[in-house]
């Protein structure tokens, strides 16, 4: 449709929608494709066969790189992750 922005609306949508955050999807693709590889050497690894204490070091280094930070400078594309998303897809 000719005029129509939907990150516009979606900004001021009243609800909790936050075009920064990315979503749990785009979260445990990023854990499955870069952190699992590294924990566990099997081909068909995942995340349920990384040690708890795996998990906890894959979160502490997304919190480090995904976390908000009210005075960094980042890209309009560069997207956040929240304390909560990171526990649910690490089953933390």
């Amino acid at each position: 449709m000719p005029g129509f922005n939907l990150e516009a609306l979606l900004k001021s949508e009243k609800g909790k929608f936050d075009y920064r955050v990315m979503s749990d999807l785009e979260l445990c693709v990023i854990i499955d494709s870069e952190y699992v590889p590294r924990y566990c050497k099997l081909d068909e690894a995942s995340i349920y066969h990384l040690s708890e204490k795996a998990r906890i070091d894959i979160a502490n280094n997304l919190l480090q790189r995904f976390r908000y930070k009210p005075n960094g400078v980042f890209s309009r594309s560069h997207k956040f992750a929240t304390e909560a998303q990171i526990r649910r897809c690490l089953l933390l």
